[in-house]
């Protein structure tokens, strides 16, 4: 089975627009020109992802080349928001999917893996850059822009969204997961020439982290509550809050487009943080049709990762959830096919 879209970032873009735009922002973010007589030298707050040791070797080689001409690269251990101004990964040697060619013949680059870190730099729309792009730095002896093979475009996701090339009902999902990284570009990029803020992509939407993690901290808990704030999401503390948006998504008083029970490998009805009086209240909306198909997801938190990944929100057709509840919930809002 493949992902089912439900919105996406910058749907009106074609590839080569989201391309297009993306390497303009990426060059507009990093214009360093050669040194001058000037004093002060410009910074660089990098992030660096998977690389290898002969990749490391190279960023070495580069912040020495690039410091003769003052510019300095810092490594940040972390992402930091605002701060963060590149990132530097490595690439996986094919395509997402051997059906996801693209009509327009633009390079498919995909990073190797697919971290906190790279998916926060994606949501931002800062340069996510390879290491063929730090060998032509030192070619050149500076910063380069980023050319099309020279920045990854596209996030690997858990699940690949393949579907038959003789599907044209499919025609927008044969390509979902590329491109995904240029589209956030992009879409910021064409809001700040708008003179608009971008919205993020889960804005409106609401979202209960339901599960064992909400009573024991972890670092995946941690990741998630990040990348759920900075996609623009809205954090639904509790059940009773989770009623009461449910209960005004009914009465076209809410201020959600839709909210998500984002579940966690819980086993059993206990910790999986899902009552049964919120799946009674689901339940019935759905029964009165106060609540329109898709405006209730119940999902396994894969489901988050590889909207990022698409820049898009995606169905919960594929991400169900372990706990009996849980996968009762997924089975009442899922849409049919």
């Amino acid at each position: 089975p493949q992902p089912k879209l439900i919105n996406k970032v910058a749907s009106t873009l074609s590839e080569k627009e989201a391309m297009d735009l993306a390497s303009k922002r990426y060059s507009s973010l990093l214009c360093f020109p050669l040194a001058t007589n000037s004093s002060t030298a410009a910074t660089i707050y990098a992030i660096t992802s998977s690389l290898s040791d002969r990749d490391t070797d190279a960023l070495e080689s580069l912040c020495k080349v690039l410091k003769a001409n003052k510019v300095n690269i810092k490594i940040m251990k972390e992402f930091q928001p605002n701060k963060t101004m590149l990132c530097i990964t490595s690439t996986s040697t094919g395509s997402p999917s051997k059906t996801n060619q693209t009509s327009s013949h633009i390079n498919v680059v995909v990073s190797k893996t697919r971290t906190s870190k790279v998916m926060r730099s994606a949501l931002a729309g800062i340069p996510i850059v390879t290491p063929a792009w730090m060998n032509e730095c030192l070619k050149h002896s500076r910063i380069v822009s980023p050319a099309e093979k020279l920045f990854v475009n596209t996030l690997p996701m858990k699940r690949a969204a393949v579907v038959s090339d003789n599907d044209k009902s499919h025609k927008d999902e044969l390509q979902l997961e590329c491109f995904g990284v240029a589209k956030y570009a992009a879409k910021i990029q064409r809001a700040q020439s708008e003179g608009i803020i971008a919205k993020g992509l889960l804005h409106g939407v609401g979202v209960m982290m339901c599960g064992s993690w909400k009573m024991i901290p972890t670092p995946m808990k941690k990741d998630l509550k990040v990348l759920l704030q900075e996609a623009g999401a809205t954090s639904i503390t509790s059940a009773s809050v989770m009623s009461r948006a449910l209960a005004n998504i009914a009465s076209d008083g809410s201020e959600f487009e839709r909210v998500v029970f984002l579940c966690d490998d819980s086993e059993c009805n206990k910790s999986c943080g899902i009552s049964e009086g919120l799946l009674k209240e689901v339940e019935a909306a759905i029964d009165s049709g106060t609540i329109g198909e898709g405006v209730v997801l119940a999902v396994n938190f894969n489901w988050l990762f590889d909207c990022i990944s698409c820049a898009a929100i995606l169905t919960s057709k594929i991400y169900q959830p372990i706990a009996p509840r849980a996968k009762e919930l997924w089975r009442l809002t899922s849409i049919e096919e």
